[in-house]
């Protein structure tokens, strides 16, 4: 057989429906199959969850991130050669013809494409991050831009139900506001230089002012260690005192070196170590996620295409019935 012959039978194995119906199959059976897979653990987790077999298949062929597994991005690739092939076949026979042009197909083809490309894009380059942040806070984005929550909102409805949260804020870079004020709603995020910042979430902080022997103040959130002579102690946070629910307390777990360990149940102008407790309350925060997506747009993009190649079908079928 020929070379000739040979790459012409690779080009109509390509290009064929078959194929294109076969691996639409295959990767739609996968991609339900991964949602029965808890994704992104590590191995350990489907080794002890999972038989022997199961388990050493998941890992092997990377089933567990399956968006980046080879057995996902193999028979997507196949297909994407099969688009590709099947609309430079059918763009070359439809430029040659000299009236009736049909390129609708061929553009609902090329939005395929685009969409695949900005899928893999996502699944490559998608960055999702979050963070609590109160008033006064601020976070790095980008580098060197600086995001500070100026004010948080928490609306609620008479009986309490959540009825909005509004965080706003400005972005800054060499102490000069880039945005200023932007009030970041559930459903009204902020865009900048292609990340998304979206109001997600709140929560309540407890927060301590501690006053030293010059009667300087300190902030402490949970988590903050001070040590003592003979022993180090650790704020975990505010709660209602056990023998009065009524009586809020800041709770403090003691550890001395012999291995020994006690809670305190700290009130204002009690002494801990030696810092006095000044002030306890419990400061709103906001959650913001900030999502970075450089797929998105070739998305859009690739739906536009396959918007136009349908519409443009349509209107064609229509005319060929009129004629």
């Amino acid at each position: 057989m020929s070379i000739e012959k040979i790459l012409n039978s690779i080009i109509r194995f390509l290009k064929s429906t078959k194929l294109a119906v076969v691996l639409i199959l295959i990767i739609t059976i996968l991609a339900i199959l991964s949602t029965l897979i808890p994704q992104g653990e590590n191995g350990d987790y489907y080794i002890a969850h999972y038989p022997e077999f199961l388990s050493f298949l998941i890992l092997i062929t990377g089933f567990h991130h399956f968006p980046t597994s080879w057995v996902f991005i193999i028979p997507v690739t196949l297909f994407s050669i099969n688009l590709i092939t099947c609309t430079i076949k059918r763009l070359s026979r439809e430029i040659t013809k000299k009236i009736h042009y049909r390129f609708g197909p061929d553009i609902i083809h090329i939005g395929i494409l685009v969409l695949i490309l900005g899928g893999l894009i996502t699944l490559a380059e998608r960055v999702e991050e979050f963070t609590y942040l109160g008033e006064g806070d601020s976070v790095v984005i980008l580098g060197n831009y600086e995001l500070m929550v100026e004010k948080f909102e928490f609306i609620q409805y008479a009986d309490g139900r959540p009825k909005d949260w509004i965080s706003t804020v400005s972005i800054i870079k060499d102490e000069k506001k880039i945005r200023s004020s932007f009030p970041v709603e559930v459903n009204h995020p902020l865009k900048f230089k292609g990340i998304e910042i979206l109001q997600s979430d709140y929560t309540s902080e407890p927060m301590l002012i501690m006053t030293d022997k010059n009667d300087r103040e300190y902030r402490w959130i949970p988590g903050h260690i001070i040590k003592t002579d003979q022993s180090t102690i650790l704020f975990h946070g505010i709660n209602s005192n056990p023998q009065n629910k009524d009586d809020i307390v800041a709770l403090f777990e003691e550890n001395f070196s012999d291995s020994t360990m006690r809670l305190i149940y700290g009130k204002i102008s009690d002494v801990i170590g030696d810092y006095t407790i000044k002030e306890m309350y419990l400061r709103d925060m906001t959650g913001l996620k900030f999502i970075s997506d450089p797929g998105f747009l070739p998305v859009i993009a690739g739906l536009i295409l396959i918007g136009i190649g349908l519409s443009l079908t349509f209107i064609q079928k229509i005319g060929d019935k009129k004629i």
